[in-house]
């Protein structure tokens, strides 16, 4: 009697203990909410505007070759092309197309953005762009406020429970996709031409309770184009498509 007493107090632990965690979350992202947008809503500072893109598929992303960067240039990766000559942003997407056999073929596209946010199709990527070099780092220091963005919270909305399991992954030879306790919202400082845009955008957390920076899985990439007034995030998220948000002057 006394070891099932026990370990219906286990179990209650472990089921109240994430939803108290959760109810705290709840709280205190009402506070924050007041001031933070969700990226795909649109936002704006006092001086841009953000906007979620229309463009389908999975971004591609490039390594670069000695064609595909400024000069100068140190060798970088990057989702995003830039045509200085023709003042265009072009990105190169993946969509499954289905074929006459019935199976889906992997076909690329590829896309030209002006800077009023318009968007055609073209036919390859223009031998006059370059790659625009992404501003975060693999081991982005998110809750450091020096940088161009700042995690100023991440809410614990969505608990994932098998990620309590000590034997997650075992019996795969690369031990199973990591384990991530916690989805939410992360709440961040995007600084951009001395303005800040305070936007919310989807996140994942490995720590159980205090997060530190290096916990996080955001999928954010950031880039501002040289010497224009405008910049691209590009959500990117495994298996899923690719979010796409342009950032440019009121």
């Amino acid at each position: 009697m006394k070891k099932f007493r026990k370990m219906i107090i286990i179990i209650a632990i472990l089921i109240g203990f994430p939803l108290l965690v959760i109810v705290v979350n709840k709280l205190s992202s009402i506070y924050y909410d007041k001031e933070y947008t969700d990226a795909d809503k649109g936002a704006s500072s006092k001086n841009y505007t953000i906007t979620k893109l229309d463009i389908p598929g999975r971004i591609s992303f490039h390594f670069s070759t000695q064609r595909t960067i400024l000069p100068g240039e140190e060798d970088i990766t990057s989702h995003v092309f830039y045509d200085k000559i023709q003042n265009k942003t072009i990105l190169v997407t993946t969509q499954y197309i289905a074929n006459d056999s019935g199976f889906n073929d992997e076909v690329e596209f590829y896309y030209a953005i002006d800077n009023q946010g318009n968007i055609n199709k073209l036919d390859s990527i223009p031998e006059t762009a370059r790659l625009v070099k992404n501003q975060l780092v693999p081991f982005q220091r998110w809750h450091d406020k020096s940088q161009v963005i700042y995690m100023r919270h991440f809410a614990k909305q969505d608990f994932d429970p098998p990620s309590l399991n000590p034997l997650r992954g075992m019996g795969n030879p690369t031990g199973g996709s990591p384990g991530y306790y916690w989805d939410g919202p992360g709440y961040y400082d995007l600084k951009f031409k001395n303005d800040v845009l305070k936007l919310k955008f989807p996140c994942k957390s490995r720590a159980f309770l205090f997060s530190n920076d290096y916990d996080y899985e955001t999928g954010l990439n950031y880039y501002p184009l040289p010497d224009e007034d405008i910049a691209f995030i590009v959500d990117y998220k495994n298996r899923e498509p690719t979010s796409i948000y342009m950032i440019k002057h009121k």
